[in-house]
């Protein structure tokens, strides 16, 4: 079996699109929500509010509620984000040796003709995905080393290879991401500080190239800045970095939020997209920019 084990935060949209795309491919979802964001205020479970618009899906999808949490202390938006991750063991109760386990945050999309072909490896798989900012058709446009700047996202592992936190998978997919970051100080603080304590020995690793969708920061400034104040990366959640006008602009002019040298443009949709997006372009029309960057 393949389990589809996801975060989830208020993405509804997103979640719909995911749900859609891989229902065939798949045959279990495991949905992780909360009931605090991870810099610890409380939050609604949107999913479990809205479990009627996902009713087809409800029969394959393990709903986990984290609602109980570690001590806080001053690194606590990680630990939270950390701690909610690792309760998609939670869904894992059933597996056996031999199930696929992929592990993503919800707007992170595996390709799914891509899965097939990566659940027959071995090792810890780690999926390149495109990376998309502000709307559904702006996309991250650096070029790394000459080649077009992609996500790591979603991983996927056999369950008889879990043998450590889930969390350790997201981070090791993490660390090994910054060789690919355009911006030397970047790549210094996701190596040597961020992901210092991932230890790299050990791990047998597989890209799975341009293996996805990494859609983020959709829907708008008043849905950026609400992000910017619930997610793990606090240092983000300043006035600086929340200042309509600078972020309107920031899309405006196809330029990363947080200075860190992407570059983005919009394009028009075409097969390459998820098959549920392109077949609903108009449903998704407020997520789809004309703009040109």
């Amino acid at each position: 079996m393949i389990y589809d084990c996801f975060t989830f935060f208020n993405e509804l949209d997103l979640l719909e699109i995911r749900l859609n795309e891989l229902d065939a491919y798949v045959d279990r979802f495991v949905l992780v929500e909360a009931t605090l964001t991870h810099q610890g205020k409380p939050k609604p479970l949107h999913f479990a509010e809205n479990k009627a618009r996902f009713e087809k899906f409800l029969p394959k999808l393990i709903h986990v509620v984290v609602d109980q949490y570690p001590e806080r202390t001053d690194d606590s938006a990680w630990v939270y984000e950390k701690h909610q991750r690792n309760s998609i063991a939670n869904g894992l109760k059933d597996c056996k040796s031999g199930d696929v386990i992929m592990v993503s945050d919800v707007d992170e999309i595996p390709r799914p003709e891509k899965i097939a072909e990566a659940a027959k490896l071995k090792g810890t798989r780690i999926f390149r995905q495109r990376m998309y900012y502000y709307y559904l058709n702006c996309i991250n446009a650096t070029e790394v080393g000459a080649k077009q700047y992609m996500w790591n996202g979603t991983i996927m592992f056999n369950y008889e290879d879990l043998n450590r936190p889930i969390q350790d998978y997201r981070e090791i997919g993490m660390k090994m991401l910054a060789k690919f970051t355009p911006r030397p100080l970047h790549r210094i603080y996701y190596t040597f500080y961020l992901f210092r304590h991932v230890n790299m020995k050990g791990w047998k690793i597989r890209f799975i190239q341009d293996a996805g969708w990494h859609f983020s920061y959709l829907g708008g400034v008043d849905k950026i800045i609400h992000k910017l104040e619930a997610f793990a990366h606090s240092e983000y959640n300043k006035p600086e970095y929340k200042d309509p006008e600078r972020i309107k602009s920031a899309i405006a002019n196809g330029e990363d939020i947080f200075g860190r040298g992407f570059r983005y443009r919009f394009i028009d949709l075409d097969a390459s997209w998820p098959t549920y997006i392109v077949a609903n372009k108009e449903k998704f029309r407020n997520y789809l920019s004309p703009m040109k960057a």
